[in-house]
């Protein structure tokens, strides 16, 4: 298992037939199900990627990352609707529920689908619950730039750059 994750790092074309077998094995292997549909991802195997996703879901129907893949894979493959109802879905669930990272996934899900109001209202949520956090601080700016609001992206640019200088600016 471990072999095959670290294979999917370094080559992960010749990491599918390893990966697909290790799903067949242990369907609910979260990380062999990740590192599998985001190859096909990156392949433009959008479909694929979605029916990897699905089956993983059966077995992890809580596992947000999964949940907020399968977002990103039907808006990559041209699914809009079903991308916003299932983005829908994850916006009834509190966005505590929802570790950081997947949140941050979430929330450049809602700025690709041009919910910027949901966006940003997310992103600020994610940057109050941990101020110090750079990322969150830029992904916040990044939404508001995004939705015209440059002045206060700024700021919020400038209070990241002051807690933190030795930290680049974008």
């Amino acid at each position: 298992r471990e072999r095959t994750l670290l294979l999917a790092r370094i080559t992960p074309a010749a990491a599918v037939p390893h990966l697909r077998s290790l799903m067949t094995r242990t369907p609910s292997d979260y990380d062999a199900a990740y590192a599998l549909s985001q190859i096909y991802m990156d392949q433009g195997r959008h479909e694929q990627s979605l029916v990897v996703i699905d089956e993983a879901l059966k077995h992890l129907p809580d596992e947000m990352r999964l949940r907020i893949l399968r977002v990103q894979s039907l808006v990559a493959a041209g699914k809009i609707r079903s991308a916003m109802s299932a983005l829908d879905e994850l916006s009834m669930n509190e966005s505590k529920e929802r570790p950081n990272d997947s949140s941050a996934s979430f929330v450049r899900s809602l700025m690709t689908l041009k919910r910027m109001n949901q966006a940003i209202a997310e992103a600020r949520t994610l940057y109050e619950s941990s101020p110090l956090n750079s990322e969150s601080g830029f992904l916040l700016a990044e939404s508001l730039a995004t939705n015209q609001d440059e002045q206060e992206a700024i700021s919020i640019v400038n209070a990241i750059d002051s807690a933190d200088p030795d930290f680049p600016s974008r």
